[in-house]
């Protein structure tokens, strides 16, 4: 009896100390999260880390008054009086003010500022209809009885899907033409009509005319001299454009800081000059005062300067120097008549590999590389033509087309790019340990690997050629080429790194990395080319998620953030 007694008493012990020891660790992590929160100013986060405290604290007797003081500061809603919970949840806020829409576009407000993680953009196709789908992260009160009707749209709903997810739909008999446009706190989702394109074109010819019937009938003389490099300054809301009448590079800008008592400058020297320095005015959204003025012969500067530290960036294109404030709220005026600054205005063939006839690699259980890649490719085509690309498929379908004619489709189009997207695999003995994502150029292969995988990928059109006739011939062709796409699967790859490893964690998502490959898909093409392998389908983890439509359409985000990153930066 005694023993029985004395073993209960044991336990019991221990699960008294046992839950000390564990509200100890809670209470000592809760304090850690709560400086750092403190450090980095997220004062939602200070609020949900001393009401831990607060609660752990409770547990081991521990004096929290101090922590309490804070949190009613922090919180004025919230009652101390009130009985601490054990749920750390914060009570849920509506976190979208408001939804207006007008004839083709809905506009959400959010009470905090947003990013591309605030909406999940999506496709569902039923047999007499198409929609488009955009959950977006946050609640709205008004959610049950909104009403939203857009022109040319058989139907819109809008509901709170989940409790922080607001669901917005629009349906179709055919595909509906949709945009999205994100800006600080606002959301502007925006529907293209089918005479869009049409009224884009009007609206250019109108501003053109308008130019040239505010310019004198003849050529000024300062266009004519080339002593005057710089023909144009103009602002467009919260941009400056600078153009050239000849080609540039990035060395004609020289980009510094000065940081004053009472303000700070952003200065630009631009190497050119131009007439109109001093009687050009700019004005700049959120900026308070924005100079340019003749600095020396061959430099124009300008300076954009704010009580707070201006926050721009700048972009080179051929002719032109894009000087871009990005710290401006103009998204209502953008949903309106939306511009694209970047000079852009580029052509990106994208490839869907295989197809038809050629199922490319599988894994066994009707899973298939054709059908994956084409998924993937028009993920990659909404994404680009948000960013204001022209964008063409080689195929838009489960059909066979040669290796030969799809580069020759892409040099007919004149494309300014070309991405042929492909998933990877190898032998069941090695199918565990083979995984990650990978980007090639056009080059003689210098691995193994390369060469395996440039085997694979050329099965479709290959032809009797030996492997060192093909190296020789590859060390000739697309050889002015090799660097600008080398830059370009370096961007490209970076990009979906970021973002797959944002999502599955950095060790589930492999850099197989930029590598040179033989792959005569990409041989002829007159433009800088890249091969993408999306994952291994061979893979058993890899292998299903790359046959998840979230893993495709983030794969795609990732190679479109990469695509315009290099046209940024080159």
């Amino acid at each position: 009896m005694f023993i029985k007694l004395g073993i209960i008493l044991i336990l019991f012990q221990c699960f008294v100390f046992g839950a000390d020891s564990f509200y100890q660790n809670k209470y000592n992590a809760s304090k850690k999260q709560y400086l750092g929160a403190v450090v980095s100013g997220n004062k939602l986060k200070e609020i949900k880390y001393l009401k831990e405290l607060i609660n752990y604290g409770s547990h081991l007797n521990i004096n929290t008054l101090k922590y309490k003081k804070e949190l009613n500061r922090l919180d004025k809603n919230t009652s101390l009086k009130k009985k601490v919970t054990t749920s750390f949840k914060l009570k849920p806020r509506y976190t979208i003010k408001s939804v207006t829409n007008d004839k083709n576009s809905i506009i959400i407000s959010f009470n905090r500022n947003i990013d591309n993680s605030y909406i999940d953009f999506y496709e569902k196709k039923y047999d007499n209809f198409r929609r488009d789908y955009f959950d977006i992260k946050g609640s709205y009160k008004h959610a049950k009885n909104k009403k939203i009707k857009l022109s040319n749209v058989d139907k819109t709903v809008i509901y709170q899907h989940k409790q922080n997810i607001l669901r917005i739909y629009i349906q179709k008999k055919k595909d509906p033409k949709t945009i999205y446009i994100i800006n600080k706190n606002q959301l502007v989702i925006k529907h293209l009509t089918p005479n869009y394109e049409k009224q884009k074109q009007i609206d250019k010819v109108k501003v053109l005319k308008e130019k040239i019937a505010k310019t004198p009938t003849s050529t000024p003389s300062f266009l004519k001299d080339k002593k005057y490099t710089i023909t144009d300054v103009r602002d467009v809301e919260n941009s400056i454009i600078i153009e050239f009448n000849h080609k540039i590079n990035s060395k004609y800008v020289n980009f510094y800081e000065k940081r004053y008592k009472n303000y700070n400058r952003d200065y630009f020297d631009i190497k050119g000059n131009f007439k109109n320095a001093y009687d050009t005015k700019l004005k700049t959204a959120g900026i308070n005062k924005t100079v340019i003025y003749q600095h020396k012969k061959n430099i124009l500067r300008i300076y954009l300067q704010n009580r707070t530290n201006p926050k721009t960036i700048y972009i080179v294109g051929k002719d032109k120097i894009i000087i871009k404030n990005l710290g401006a709220n103009n998204i209502a005026k953008k949903a309106k008549k939306q511009e694209y600054l970047y000079p852009y205005e580029k052509t990106i063939v994208i490839d869907a590999g295989h197809g038809g006839k050629d199922p490319g690699a599988t894994n066994g259980k009707k899973v298939y590389e054709k059908n994956i890649v084409l998924n993937v490719s028009k993920f990659l085509k909404q994404e680009l033509l948000r960013k204001g690309f022209k964008v063409q498929l080689t195929r838009a379908k489960d059909k066979y087309v040669k290796l030969g004619k799809r580069t020759k489709y892409a040099n007919r189009k004149k494309a300014d790019m070309f991405v042929s997207i492909h998933a990877n695999a190898v032998p069941k003995r090695k199918a565990k340990k083979a995984k990650g994502i990978e980007t090639y150029f056009l080059s003689p292969a210098r691995s193994e690997r390369a060469k395996r995988v440039a085997a694979l990928e050329n099965k479709g059109d290959i032809d009797n050629m030996s492997w060192s006739s093909k190296s020789s011939l590859l060390t000739i062709l697309n050889q002015g080429k090799i660097t600008a796409s080398n830059k370009m699967a370096i961007d490209v790859q970076k990009n979906m790194l970021y973002k797959l490893r944002k999502r599955y964690g950095k060790n589930t998502i492999k850099d197989g990395g930029v590598r040179e490959g033989p792959f005569w898909v990409l041989v002829g093409a007159q433009m800088p080319s890249i091969l993408v392998e999306v994952g291994y389908i061979s893979h058993p983890v890899e292998g299903r998620r790359i046959n998840t439509k979230s893993y495709q359409r983030l794969i795609a985000k990732g190679m479109a953030d990469g695509i315009e990153s290099y046209f940024i930066k080159n």
